[in-house]
Protein backbone atom coordinates (compact mmCIF):
# COMPACT_ATOMS: atom_id res chain seq x y z
CA UNK A 1 0.00 0.00 0.00
CA UNK A 2 1.89 3.38 -0.91
CA UNK A 3 2.51 5.76 1.85
CA UNK A 4 0.69 8.60 2.67
CA UNK A 5 2.01 12.16 1.38
CA UNK A 6 1.85 15.56 2.58
CA UNK A 7 0.55 17.83 0.68
CA UNK A 8 3.20 20.94 0.38
CA UNK A 9 1.77 24.22 -0.01
CA UNK A 10 4.55 27.04 -1.40
CA UNK A 11 2.91 30.45 0.25
CA UNK A 12 4.32 33.95 -1.46
CA UNK A 13 6.85 35.80 -0.75
CA UNK A 14 6.25 39.20 0.03
CA UNK A 15 8.13 40.99 -3.01
CA UNK A 16 6.31 38.57 -5.46
CA UNK A 17 2.60 39.53 -4.37
CA UNK A 18 0.69 40.97 -7.02
CA UNK A 19 -2.36 42.65 -6.16
CA UNK A 20 -3.50 42.33 -10.14
CA UNK A 21 -3.76 38.73 -9.07
CA UNK A 22 -5.87 39.52 -6.46
CA UNK A 23 -10.02 38.09 -7.06
CA UNK A 24 -12.64 39.14 -5.13
CA UNK A 25 -15.74 37.61 -4.21
CA UNK A 26 -19.21 39.00 -4.62
CA UNK A 27 -20.36 40.59 -0.80
CA UNK A 28 -21.45 37.61 1.28
CA UNK A 29 -24.08 38.56 4.31
CA UNK A 30 -23.45 36.27 7.30
CA UNK A 31 -27.01 35.50 9.91
CA UNK A 32 -25.49 38.00 12.18
CA UNK A 33 -25.90 40.88 9.37
CA UNK A 34 -21.80 41.15 9.14
CA UNK A 35 -20.66 41.94 5.27
CA UNK A 36 -17.46 40.25 4.50
CA UNK A 37 -15.71 40.06 0.43
CA UNK A 38 -13.49 36.99 0.31
CA UNK A 39 -10.11 37.01 -1.79
CA UNK A 40 -8.66 34.60 -3.81
CA UNK A 41 -5.15 35.19 -5.63
CA UNK A 42 -4.47 33.99 -9.30
CA UNK A 43 -0.93 32.53 -10.30
CA UNK A 44 1.16 32.49 -13.17
CA UNK A 45 -0.96 29.24 -14.44
CA UNK A 46 -4.34 31.17 -13.78
CA UNK A 47 -4.59 28.57 -10.46
CA UNK A 48 -6.82 29.96 -8.47
CA UNK A 49 -5.76 29.70 -4.65
CA UNK A 50 -5.72 31.26 -1.07
CA UNK A 51 -3.87 34.83 -0.97
CA UNK A 52 -0.64 33.00 0.88
CA UNK A 53 2.44 34.92 2.09
CA UNK A 54 5.19 33.98 4.41
CA UNK A 55 6.60 36.89 6.94
CA UNK A 56 9.77 35.83 7.68
CA UNK A 57 11.10 37.62 11.18
CA UNK A 58 8.22 38.72 13.68
CA UNK A 59 8.75 39.73 17.25
CA UNK A 60 6.04 37.99 19.07
CA UNK A 61 4.44 40.72 21.56
CA UNK A 62 1.14 38.53 22.93
CA UNK A 63 -0.24 35.13 22.30
CA UNK A 64 -3.54 34.11 22.93
CA UNK A 65 -4.05 31.00 22.70
CA UNK A 66 -6.63 29.98 19.89
CA UNK A 67 -7.62 33.32 19.15
CA UNK A 68 -4.73 35.36 17.91
CA UNK A 69 -1.37 36.28 17.76
CA UNK A 70 0.52 40.33 17.98
CA UNK A 71 3.55 40.40 16.57
CA UNK A 72 5.95 42.98 15.59
CA UNK A 73 6.96 43.23 11.85
CA UNK A 74 11.12 43.39 11.08
CA UNK A 75 10.94 42.26 7.33
CA UNK A 76 10.60 45.86 5.19
CA UNK A 77 9.41 44.28 2.17
CA UNK A 78 6.45 42.69 4.39
CA UNK A 79 5.26 46.16 5.85
CA UNK A 80 5.44 47.93 2.05
CA UNK A 81 3.30 44.96 0.09
CA UNK A 82 0.90 45.23 3.14
CA UNK A 83 0.96 48.74 2.89
CA UNK A 84 0.53 48.58 -1.01
CA UNK A 85 -2.42 46.00 -0.60
CA UNK A 86 -3.84 48.40 1.48
CA UNK A 87 -3.96 51.06 -0.83
CA UNK A 88 -4.94 48.53 -3.74
CA UNK A 89 -8.11 47.62 -1.27
CA UNK A 90 -8.78 51.71 -0.92
CA UNK A 91 -8.84 51.35 -4.82
CA UNK A 92 -11.53 48.89 -4.86
CA UNK A 93 -13.43 50.65 -2.06
CA UNK A 94 -13.50 53.74 -4.39
CA UNK A 95 -15.08 51.52 -7.03
CA UNK A 96 -17.12 49.41 -5.12
CA UNK A 97 -18.67 52.09 -2.13
CA UNK A 98 -22.38 51.79 -3.23
CA UNK A 99 -22.64 47.91 -2.56
CA UNK A 100 -20.48 48.16 0.60
CA UNK A 101 -21.52 51.20 2.31
CA UNK A 102 -24.90 52.30 0.54
CA UNK A 103 -23.45 55.45 -0.84
CA UNK A 104 -20.57 56.49 -2.67
CA UNK A 105 -17.23 57.61 -1.06
CA UNK A 106 -14.83 59.97 -2.63
CA UNK A 107 -11.14 59.05 -2.03
CA UNK A 108 -10.80 60.48 1.23
CA UNK A 109 -13.45 58.74 2.96
CA UNK A 110 -12.47 55.43 1.10
CA UNK A 111 -9.07 56.32 2.86
CA UNK A 112 -10.51 56.65 6.51
CA UNK A 113 -12.93 54.52 6.60
CA UNK A 114 -10.22 51.74 6.23
CA UNK A 115 -9.52 49.97 9.53
CA UNK A 116 -5.15 49.54 8.87
CA UNK A 117 -3.88 46.23 9.97
CA UNK A 118 -0.69 48.01 10.81
CA UNK A 119 -0.29 49.67 13.82
CA UNK A 120 2.56 51.96 14.84
CA UNK A 121 3.58 54.11 17.96
CA UNK A 122 4.30 57.65 17.49
CA UNK A 123 6.90 57.18 19.79
CA UNK A 124 8.80 54.39 17.84
CA UNK A 125 7.46 55.72 14.33
CA UNK A 126 9.90 52.43 12.96
CA UNK A 127 8.01 49.99 14.64
CA UNK A 128 5.32 48.25 13.38
CA UNK A 129 3.11 45.57 14.56
CA UNK A 130 0.31 43.49 13.33
CA UNK A 131 -2.50 41.58 14.71
CA UNK A 132 -3.02 38.14 13.02
CA UNK A 133 -6.01 35.81 13.57
CA UNK A 134 -5.49 31.87 14.17
CA UNK A 135 -6.59 29.61 11.62
CA UNK A 136 -8.71 26.49 12.55
CA UNK A 137 -6.03 24.33 12.02
CA UNK A 138 -3.03 26.36 13.15
CA UNK A 139 0.44 24.59 13.56
CA UNK A 140 3.42 25.60 14.78
CA UNK A 141 7.10 23.68 14.21
CA UNK A 142 10.18 24.44 15.81
CA UNK A 143 13.27 25.10 13.90
CA UNK A 144 15.06 25.64 17.39
CA UNK A 145 17.40 22.53 18.38
CA UNK A 146 16.32 22.82 21.98
CA UNK A 147 12.54 22.97 21.47
CA UNK A 148 10.88 20.14 19.78
CA UNK A 149 7.46 20.49 17.63
CA UNK A 150 5.76 18.13 20.79
CA UNK A 151 6.74 21.23 23.01
CA UNK A 152 3.94 23.34 24.31
CA UNK A 153 2.90 25.84 21.85
CA UNK A 154 3.25 28.85 24.78
CA UNK A 155 7.01 27.50 25.00
CA UNK A 156 6.96 27.69 21.42
CA UNK A 157 5.29 31.35 21.27
CA UNK A 158 6.28 33.05 24.38
CA UNK A 159 6.90 36.62 24.33
CA UNK A 160 9.84 38.37 22.07
CA UNK A 161 10.51 34.83 20.41
CA UNK A 162 10.82 35.26 16.49
CA UNK A 163 8.93 33.18 14.24
CA UNK A 164 7.67 32.77 10.54
CA UNK A 165 4.55 32.97 9.78
CA UNK A 166 2.48 31.91 6.97
CA UNK A 167 -0.56 34.45 6.89
CA UNK A 168 -3.85 34.32 4.73
CA UNK A 169 -5.25 37.88 3.28
CA UNK A 170 -8.57 36.15 3.98
CA UNK A 171 -11.20 38.85 3.41
CA UNK A 172 -12.40 42.18 3.90
CA UNK A 173 -15.00 43.11 6.58
CA UNK A 174 -17.41 45.87 5.76
CA UNK A 175 -19.03 47.24 9.01
CA UNK A 176 -21.36 50.39 9.36
CA UNK A 177 -18.72 52.92 8.29
CA UNK A 178 -15.39 51.35 7.51
CA UNK A 179 -13.74 48.27 6.52
CA UNK A 180 -10.85 46.14 7.51
CA UNK A 181 -8.83 42.91 6.07
CA UNK A 182 -8.95 40.04 8.06
CA UNK A 183 -5.45 37.95 7.87
CA UNK A 184 -5.25 34.67 9.05
CA UNK A 185 -1.88 32.59 10.42
CA UNK A 186 -2.16 29.24 9.05
CA UNK A 187 1.49 28.39 10.61
CA UNK A 188 4.37 29.63 12.74
CA UNK A 189 7.78 28.16 12.53
CA UNK A 190 9.72 29.49 15.55
CA UNK A 191 13.19 30.12 14.55
CA UNK A 192 15.09 31.90 17.73
CA UNK A 193 14.48 32.71 21.25
CA UNK A 194 14.13 35.99 22.43
CA UNK A 195 15.85 37.66 25.36
CA UNK A 196 13.23 36.68 27.73
CA UNK A 197 11.41 34.02 25.33
CA UNK A 198 11.30 31.34 28.06
CA UNK A 199 7.89 30.93 28.67
CA UNK A 200 7.59 30.52 32.90
CA UNK A 201 4.49 28.81 33.83
CA UNK A 202 3.22 30.51 37.42
CA UNK A 203 0.74 27.90 37.88
CA UNK A 204 0.96 26.73 41.64
CA UNK A 205 -0.13 23.21 43.11
CA UNK A 206 -2.88 23.28 46.23
CA UNK A 207 0.02 22.59 48.42
CA UNK A 208 1.72 25.13 47.88
CA UNK A 209 -0.50 28.05 48.12
CA UNK A 210 0.21 30.11 50.67
CA UNK A 211 -2.66 32.29 52.18
CA UNK A 212 -2.18 36.13 52.33
CA UNK A 213 -0.68 36.58 49.06
CA UNK A 214 -3.86 37.58 47.01
CA UNK A 215 -4.31 41.09 45.78
CA UNK A 216 -6.41 42.45 42.68
CA UNK A 217 -5.51 44.69 39.78
CA UNK A 218 -7.04 48.34 39.47
CA UNK A 219 -10.69 48.40 38.34
CA UNK A 220 -11.06 47.83 34.69
CA UNK A 221 -14.17 49.39 33.10
CA UNK A 222 -15.20 48.92 29.75
CA UNK A 223 -18.71 50.38 27.81
CA UNK A 224 -20.45 48.39 25.61
CA UNK A 225 -22.88 50.13 23.54
CA UNK A 226 -26.31 48.51 23.48
CA UNK A 227 -28.15 46.94 20.87
CA UNK A 228 -31.51 47.21 19.18
CA UNK A 229 -32.55 50.35 21.54
CA UNK A 230 -30.96 48.73 24.45
CA UNK A 231 -29.06 51.15 26.67
CA UNK A 232 -25.38 50.68 27.07
CA UNK A 233 -23.77 48.32 29.24
CA UNK A 234 -20.65 48.94 31.29
CA UNK A 235 -18.45 46.25 33.25
CA UNK A 236 -16.19 46.19 35.82
CA UNK A 237 -13.86 43.83 36.58
CA UNK A 238 -10.40 43.65 38.16
CA UNK A 239 -7.70 40.64 37.93
CA UNK A 240 -6.96 38.60 40.81
CA UNK A 241 -3.37 38.19 41.52
CA UNK A 242 -1.43 35.83 43.42
CA UNK A 243 2.10 37.17 44.40
CA UNK A 244 1.54 39.92 42.09
CA UNK A 245 0.56 37.50 39.23
CA UNK A 246 -2.61 36.42 37.77
CA UNK A 247 -3.41 33.24 39.47
CA UNK A 248 -3.02 30.06 37.86
CA UNK A 249 -3.33 26.58 39.50
CA UNK A 250 -2.61 22.84 37.88
CA UNK A 251 -4.10 19.71 39.31
CA UNK A 252 -3.40 16.04 39.01
CA UNK A 253 -5.01 12.87 39.11
CA UNK A 254 -8.53 13.89 39.45
CA UNK A 255 -11.88 12.57 39.36
CA UNK A 256 -14.04 15.48 37.63
CA UNK A 257 -17.19 16.07 35.59
CA UNK A 258 -18.24 18.22 32.67
CA UNK A 259 -21.85 19.78 32.39
CA UNK A 260 -23.55 21.62 29.62
CA UNK A 261 -26.56 24.02 29.59
CA UNK A 262 -28.38 25.64 26.96
CA UNK A 263 -31.04 28.44 27.94
CA UNK A 264 -34.47 27.94 26.58
CA UNK A 265 -33.21 25.79 23.49
CA UNK A 266 -31.31 28.86 22.47
CA UNK A 267 -27.91 27.31 21.22
CA UNK A 268 -26.29 30.79 21.27
CA UNK A 269 -26.68 30.60 25.09
CA UNK A 270 -25.08 27.09 25.44
CA UNK A 271 -22.74 27.38 28.56
CA UNK A 272 -20.24 24.19 29.72
CA UNK A 273 -18.63 24.02 32.58
CA UNK A 274 -16.17 21.31 34.84
CA UNK A 275 -17.20 20.61 38.37
CA UNK A 276 -14.56 19.55 40.78
CA UNK A 277 -15.76 18.22 44.38
CA UNK A 278 -13.77 19.34 47.32
CA UNK A 279 -13.20 17.20 50.40
CA UNK A 280 -13.22 18.93 53.98
CA UNK A 281 -10.00 19.74 54.56
CA UNK A 282 -8.40 19.43 51.42
CA UNK A 283 -5.41 21.74 50.12
CA UNK A 284 -7.40 22.43 46.95
CA UNK A 285 -10.61 23.88 49.43
CA UNK A 286 -8.59 25.34 51.80
CA UNK A 287 -6.97 27.36 48.55
CA UNK A 288 -9.99 28.58 47.12
CA UNK A 289 -11.63 29.51 50.66
CA UNK A 290 -8.61 31.69 51.03
CA UNK A 291 -9.09 33.37 47.76
CA UNK A 292 -12.55 33.88 48.45
CA UNK A 293 -12.15 35.42 51.84
CA UNK A 294 -8.97 37.55 50.59
CA UNK A 295 -10.94 38.38 47.66
CA UNK A 296 -14.08 39.62 49.94
CA UNK A 297 -11.94 41.28 52.54
CA UNK A 298 -10.03 43.94 50.04
CA UNK A 299 -13.66 44.65 48.55
CA UNK A 300 -15.03 45.34 52.15
CA UNK A 301 -12.26 47.36 53.07
CA UNK A 302 -12.22 51.20 53.60
CA UNK A 303 -13.11 53.19 50.52
CA UNK A 304 -12.88 50.30 48.26
CA UNK A 305 -16.64 49.03 48.26
CA UNK A 306 -17.39 52.48 47.24
CA UNK A 307 -14.85 52.51 44.69
CA UNK A 308 -16.01 49.14 42.98
CA UNK A 309 -19.88 49.54 43.41
CA UNK A 310 -20.17 53.28 43.45
CA UNK A 311 -21.87 53.00 47.03
CA UNK A 312 -21.10 52.07 50.52
CA UNK A 313 -22.28 48.11 51.97
CA UNK A 314 -22.17 46.83 55.20
CA UNK A 315 -20.33 43.33 55.23
CA UNK A 316 -23.64 42.01 55.55
CA UNK A 317 -24.85 43.29 52.46
CA UNK A 318 -21.80 42.34 50.41
CA UNK A 319 -22.31 38.80 51.61
CA UNK A 320 -25.51 38.76 49.68
CA UNK A 321 -23.86 40.65 46.85
CA UNK A 322 -20.43 38.17 46.11
CA UNK A 323 -21.22 35.16 45.45
CA UNK A 324 -19.08 32.44 47.06
CA UNK A 325 -16.62 30.50 44.77
CA UNK A 326 -17.89 27.04 46.59
CA UNK A 327 -21.31 25.66 45.36
CA UNK A 328 -23.52 23.43 47.67
CA UNK A 329 -26.78 21.91 46.19
CA UNK A 330 -30.00 23.27 47.77
CA UNK A 331 -30.62 20.97 50.58
CA UNK A 332 -27.00 21.54 51.88
CA UNK A 333 -27.48 25.56 51.42
CA UNK A 334 -30.52 25.20 53.84
CA UNK A 335 -28.89 23.23 56.80
CA UNK A 336 -25.80 26.17 56.25
CA UNK A 337 -28.35 28.95 57.08
CA UNK A 338 -29.58 27.12 59.99
CA UNK A 339 -25.90 26.68 61.34
CA UNK A 340 -26.02 22.72 60.75
CA UNK A 341 -23.31 20.83 58.65
CA UNK A 342 -23.94 20.44 55.08
CA UNK A 343 -24.28 16.40 53.94
CA UNK A 344 -22.47 16.64 50.80
CA UNK A 345 -18.73 17.69 49.66
CA UNK A 346 -19.19 21.84 47.85
CA UNK A 347 -17.71 21.84 44.65
CA UNK A 348 -16.29 24.53 42.28
CA UNK A 349 -17.05 25.10 38.79
CA UNK A 350 -14.49 26.18 36.26
CA UNK A 351 -16.16 27.81 32.71
CA UNK A 352 -15.13 26.29 29.60
CA UNK A 353 -14.34 28.80 26.43
CA UNK A 354 -15.69 27.54 23.24
CA UNK A 355 -16.46 28.94 20.22
CA UNK A 356 -20.03 30.19 19.90
CA UNK A 357 -19.94 31.39 16.18
CA UNK A 358 -18.22 28.57 14.54
CA UNK A 359 -19.95 25.46 16.79
CA UNK A 360 -19.88 23.02 13.85
CA UNK A 361 -15.61 23.65 13.35
CA UNK A 362 -13.36 20.85 15.17
CA UNK A 363 -11.33 23.22 17.41
CA UNK A 364 -14.46 24.74 19.22
CA UNK A 365 -13.11 24.38 22.52
CA UNK A 366 -9.56 26.01 21.27
CA UNK A 367 -7.88 22.89 21.72
CA UNK A 368 -8.21 22.54 25.15
CA UNK A 369 -9.34 19.66 26.13
CA UNK A 370 -6.66 16.71 25.28
CA UNK A 371 -7.14 12.83 24.70
CA UNK A 372 -3.89 12.17 27.29
CA UNK A 373 -3.34 8.61 25.41
CA UNK A 374 -2.79 9.89 22.06
CA UNK A 375 -2.30 13.51 22.86
CA UNK A 376 -4.97 14.94 20.01
CA UNK A 377 -7.67 17.07 21.12
CA UNK A 378 -11.01 16.28 22.19
CA UNK A 379 -13.39 17.90 19.40
CA UNK A 380 -16.72 16.73 21.03
CA UNK A 381 -17.41 17.27 24.53
CA UNK A 382 -21.11 16.34 24.58
CA UNK A 383 -20.34 13.04 24.95
CA UNK A 384 -18.64 13.33 28.28
CA UNK A 385 -21.36 15.34 29.83
CA UNK A 386 -22.27 13.59 33.07
CA UNK A 387 -19.56 11.42 33.42
CA UNK A 388 -16.80 10.70 35.86
CA UNK A 389 -13.78 11.61 34.14
CA UNK A 390 -10.23 10.69 34.95
CA UNK A 391 -8.14 14.08 34.42
CA UNK A 392 -4.40 13.68 34.77
CA UNK A 393 -3.92 17.33 34.54
CA UNK A 394 -5.93 20.34 34.45
CA UNK A 395 -4.41 23.65 34.56
CA UNK A 396 -6.81 26.78 35.17
CA UNK A 397 -6.70 30.20 36.00
CA UNK A 398 -8.74 32.79 37.60
CA UNK A 399 -10.57 35.21 34.67
CA UNK A 400 -11.20 37.39 37.40
CA UNK A 401 -13.96 39.47 39.69
CA UNK A 402 -16.87 40.50 37.57
CA UNK A 403 -18.90 42.97 39.28
CA UNK A 404 -22.33 43.04 37.63
CA UNK A 405 -25.86 43.57 37.48
CA UNK A 406 -26.65 39.78 38.84
CA UNK A 407 -23.96 40.06 41.39
CA UNK A 408 -20.48 40.14 42.21
CA UNK A 409 -18.51 36.54 40.87
CA UNK A 410 -14.83 35.75 40.76
CA UNK A 411 -14.79 33.12 37.70
CA UNK A 412 -12.07 30.12 37.06
CA UNK A 413 -11.51 28.67 33.67
CA UNK A 414 -10.45 25.74 32.20
CA UNK A 415 -6.89 26.85 30.19
CA UNK A 416 -5.79 22.87 29.57
CA UNK A 417 -7.31 19.44 30.52
CA UNK A 418 -5.66 15.78 29.74
CA UNK A 419 -8.26 13.06 30.10
CA UNK A 420 -7.34 9.67 30.34
CA UNK A 421 -9.24 6.82 29.02
CA UNK A 422 -7.78 4.18 29.44
CA UNK A 423 -9.74 3.37 32.99
CA UNK A 424 -12.76 2.55 32.52
CA UNK A 425 -15.96 5.30 32.43
CA UNK A 426 -19.37 4.68 33.58
CA UNK A 427 -22.13 7.10 32.80
CA UNK A 428 -24.47 5.81 36.24
CA UNK A 429 -26.95 8.67 34.80
CA UNK A 430 -28.12 6.47 32.08
CA UNK A 431 -29.59 3.92 34.49
CA UNK A 432 -33.09 4.51 35.77
CA UNK A 433 -32.55 5.11 39.33
CA UNK A 434 -30.76 8.64 39.61
CA UNK A 435 -28.35 9.05 42.50
CA UNK A 436 -30.02 12.31 44.16
CA UNK A 437 -27.05 14.82 45.30
CA UNK A 438 -26.02 13.73 41.21
CA UNK A 439 -28.87 14.87 40.06
CA UNK A 440 -28.84 17.87 42.24
CA UNK A 441 -24.91 18.56 41.20
CA UNK A 442 -26.29 18.93 37.35
CA UNK A 443 -29.08 21.44 38.67
CA UNK A 444 -26.42 23.04 40.54
CA UNK A 445 -24.17 23.40 37.24
CA UNK A 446 -27.27 24.98 35.24
CA UNK A 447 -27.20 27.66 37.56
CA UNK A 448 -23.88 28.11 37.90
CA UNK A 449 -24.21 28.50 33.88
CA UNK A 450 -26.52 30.75 33.74
CA UNK A 451 -24.90 32.93 36.05
CA UNK A 452 -21.77 32.78 34.28
CA UNK A 453 -20.43 35.76 31.94
CA UNK A 454 -19.92 35.86 28.60
CA UNK A 455 -16.56 34.74 27.35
Amino acid sequence: MASQTTKIIKPLNPIDFDTSSVKFSDIKTTKDGSKYIYTNYSDTNNTTKQSLVVIKGCKILSFIEGKNLFVQLLDDSAINMIKEYQQFIITKCLADSVNWFGEEYNEEEATNALKSIILTNPTFPDSCTLSLNLADKFTVKSKVASISDQEDIKTKLAKFNIIDVCVNFKSIKVDKAEYKLIVECNQANLVSIGKTGEYKNTSIMSDKFVAGQITLSKLNTKTYEGKNGQPDITTKTADVLYNKTNFRCTFKNISSRIFKFTKDGNEDSTSYSLSLRLPKDSNERKMFESIYDETFKIISTGDNCKEYYDKKYTTKQLKTIIKHVLSYNKIDQEKIKKGEEPTNQPSIYFNISHDKKNVNKGNKFYGKFINDTDKKPIENLDELLGKDLNITSLETYCKGVSFHSKGTSIKFVVDKCYINFDEPVYDMDSTSSVDENEEQEETDAKDEAVNSDSD
